[in-house]
This record gives structure tokens, sequence and C-alpha cells, in this order.
């Protein structure tokens, strides 16, 4: 399970909650790929900052719209 983060002031809740899911799954796809093996597997955190600064179709702490937010991580 990945740790709850802080966001401070930034208003990047869209980017942290992102990065949570997308660790999730991308945890339990792994575990469902190796389920022969042990299952204490767990979520490596991934960087809601590449979201914030990065991604050119939101407004870093300024919001983003979820829709927007996962098709620049798809891409």
């Amino acid at each position: 399970m990945v740790e709850i983060q802080d966001q401070g002031e930034c208003g990047s809740c869209y980017a942290f909650s992102t990065a949570a899911m997308l660790a999730e799954r991308l945890c339990t796809n792994e575990k469902t790929e190796n389920s022969s093996e042990d299952d204490s597997t767990s979520a490596t955190l991934l960087s809601a900052e590449y979201i914030i600064s990065c991604d050119a179709l939101d407004f870093g702490c300024q919001g983003a719209n979820l829709l927007s937010t996962m098709d620049f991580l798809e891409n």
C-alpha cells in the first residue's frame, strides 16, 4: 500500500491520488502475473511531482481535470 503523502499548500490532490492509484494498479497487476510468488509485494511510490511539473494539459498547483491527467499519463 502506498503511504499517505502531504501535498502541502499545493492544489495537487489530482496528482497525488492519480500517482497512488496507478502505483496500486501496477502492484496488483504484478501480483497477478507472479501469483506463485510471495504475496507480500508492496506498491512502489510514483512521482506526483512528475505529474504536477510535466503535465502541460493541467495547471500544476492550481488544479487539474482528472481525465486530462490520465490522458497525459497514457501518452
